[in-house]
């Protein structure tokens, strides 16, 4: 005889319940377990079916699929080194964006006071003071 499958700890039924709901075979396999796992709810191709229910498509709004997916295989086809050199030079963008915030709020920060502000906002005021403890002696930054 079946035994019911227990969720993981932390599983919230509810939510099982919706992620299945309609799935073929369900009523029988749930009649019969009192559970239902991917594969019995939707056979061979579980994993993929299940994967992409779990982890829907991610194409961003103001991309067509297509033009989406020939992006996604772009990345696939680069280099580890390339796609190194793509993720240095996002953060140095996000860096110079977060820094031009920065000056826009208060034009007369010096350098150091900017590296100040942009480590306080990246890891809080107490690594950052930490970091930078001889600067907040001399000037106190609101």
């Amino acid at each position: 005889m079946a035994t019911a499958r227990r969720p993981p700890p932390g599983t919230d039924r509810a939510l099982t319940e919706r992620r299945f709901k309609g799935a073929p075979h369900l009523d029988s396999t749930r009649e019969a377990t009192g559970s239902v796992s991917a594969s019995e709810a939707y056979g061979s191709s579980a994993r993929e079916k299940y994967a992409r229910f779990v982890h829907p498509p991610t194409t961003p709004i103001d991309t067509s699929p297509e033009v989406y997916e020939m992006l996604v295989e772009r990345w696939r086809t680069m280099t580890l080194a390339a796609r190194v050199e793509l993720i240095d030079q996002l953060n140095a963008d996000v860096e110079r964006m977060a820094i031009a915030g920065i000056l826009a709020d208060d034009p007369d920060l010096t350098e150091v006071q900017v590296r100040y502000e942009l480590a306080r906002r990246r890891y809080g005021d107490e690594l950052a003071d930490a970091a930078y403890q001889s600067l907040r002696e001399r000037r106190p930054i609101a």
